[in-house]
């Protein structure tokens, strides 16, 4: 089985350094690389380095073959990369190709860490036109992935990314992807007229009274319909507005298929770099750390190579669901808590039992935080943490939670934005109405929407308001804290 392909610079992300290290006069196309007499280029690259942390602690492959499709004559090196920087030559071989041919080698993985990569020296011109690291040792599962996705009003985004699944090897026969992975559309803003008529890719008309969060359950329903027949062994959470290249689902099937028996109950973390700065990784893996998150190896430039080169495998407590993989056994048993969007992936995360990994090479693009901010944002960003410290009985003193409280109603105050008082107040009282009041689909009611913008009303409101949620939160916290540590084990509503 291929566990990695050769990636060239494409629309996603053209940042050449994330796949090559090249001479200025080498020629990097997105389907080849032209080397001069002279030049050369190695692969110590994000994108086309293989980093051992993950599949040396978790999987039991012990050799890989490397696939180089050339043309030229060229020496073809093969080198393991240590953390201090150190490469230690492994192999190499002169090639004189006068057509395309595959130069490869067997590359035994004991002992190693760190990455393997490996070098081009031209010693006349040559053109690479693709390769490939793949083992031949036998497979530890058969996998199969469901895909899950909540779509609302994002309709362009969403077919070019159903498109690329559509268009990939998992739907090409001969292929040994063909026929193992699925896609489950769940329509919240019912807005897909083009019904997808694509075999393995199914669009379900859904409301949005239960949010992103009653979309992923609702996700989960349709493809426990099908679980009997299909046998999936691994659901992925995906938004519906990323960017990503094909290969990080091939990449992800791979390792999954070769993880040891005893390490199966794992979650992979889909990384997220940033749209605005496609070099830069937001986040491997996320750790909550009572709603303070901590980005593992947060806003690094991957076109670095001190980056590459770590010796263990990057953990977090949960991966967002930009895109995580979760096994089936945990996922079509646990449905997703009612908080209509965010920290929904942040509980459902820190609830499953196992370990959450990140694999390189496995990403998406994403509009990062400070994009996405409008009075409705804030009310879910400040409610919802709330909740997910008092389920997981991590919860702050109130005299702490007051404080902090305070000081963000003080500086909307000083800004002189009522809008933002009243969505903070808003946010801490309904956290104070305990899980009851989630039960209904946990969005913001209508009538809230509205007073909102009326600003002559709130300035009558507001003074009120926050001296009535102080008091209670004071009288009734505990009580507060119980009601959501005992809620229904199986969450929530769809529609």
């Amino acid at each position: 089985m291929v566990i990695q392909n050769l990636v060239f610079p494409d629309e996603i992300c053209p940042e050449r350094e994330m796949y090559f290290r090249a001479g200025e006069e080498t020629k990097i196309e997105e389907d080849h690389i032209w080397i001069p007499f002279g030049d050369c280029i190695s692969t110590d690259t994000y994108m086309n380095g293989l980093n051992l942390a993950c599949w040396g602690t978790y999987t039991g492959i012990k050799e890989v073959i490397l696939s180089v499709r050339a043309q030229g004559n060229f020496l073809l090196k093969v080198f393991q990369s240590m953390a201090e920087n150190q490469n230690i030559l492994i192999k190499q071989v002169q090639y004189h190709f006068e057509k395309e041919q595959k130069a490869e080698l067997e590359i035994p993985l004991k002992d190693c860490t760190g990455m393997i990569f490996w070098k081009i020296i031209a010693t006349q011109d040559t053109k690479i036109l693709g390769g490939e690291y793949r083992t031949e040792e036998v497979y530890e599962s058969a996998v199969k992935l469901a895909v899950n996705i909540c779509t609302y009003h994002r309709e362009e985004q969403l077919k070019k990314n159903l498109k690329k699944l559509a268009d990939s090897m998992f739907f090409q026969s001969g292929t040994e992807y063909c026929g193992k992975l699925k896609s489950f559309v769940i329509d919240n803003g019912r807005s897909l007229i083009e019904q997808t008529q694509i075999p393995g890719i199914r669009t379900f008309p859904n409301t949005n009274k239960a949010g992103g969060s009653g979309g992923f359950k609702r996700g989960l329903e349709e493809i426990r319909k099908l679980q009997k027949e299909e046998q999936f062994t691994h659901i992925i959470f995906m938004d519906d507005d990323v960017e990503f290249q094909i290969e990080s689902f091939y990449r992800l099937f791979a390792f999954l298929s070769y993880i040891k028996k005893e390490k199966q109950n794992l979650a992979v973390a889909g990384r997220m770099f940033r749209q605005d700065k496609k070099y830069i990784q937001y986040t491997a893996a996320e750790i909550w750390n009572r709603g303070n998150i901590q980005h593992v190896n947060g806003n690094r430039d991957m076109r670095s190579r001190e980056t590459l080169t770590e010796q263990y495998p990057e953990k977090g407590e949960y991966g967002g669901w930009w895109f995580c993989t979760y096994p089936a056994s945990y996922a079509l048993k646990k449905d997703p808590f009612p908080f209509y969007i965010h920290c929904d992936d942040v509980e459902y995360g820190l609830r499953f039992p196992g370990e959450t990994v990140s694999v390189k090479g496995v990403q998406v693009w994403h509009q990062t935080y400070e994009y996405r901010q409008t009075p409705e944002i804030t009310y879910y960003d400040l409610r919802n943490p709330l909740i997910v410290n008092a389920i997981c009985g991590e919860a702050e003193e109130k005299e702490e939670i007051l404080l902090k409280w305070k000081k963000k109603l003080t500086a909307y105050h000083n800004q002189g934005n009522q809008t933002m008082k009243y969505m903070c107040t808003l946010a801490l009282y309904h956290f104070g109405k305990g899980y009851t009041f989630l039960k209904k689909g946990g969005g913001l009611p209508y009538i809230h929407r509205w007073i909102k913008d009326r600003k002559k009303i709130l300035k009558v409101i507001n003074p009120i308001f926050h001296r009535y949620t102080e008091w209670k939160i004071r009288e009734k916290y505990e009580e507060i804290q119980e009601s959501y540590r005992k809620g229904d084990s199986n969450y929530g509503s769809t529609s």
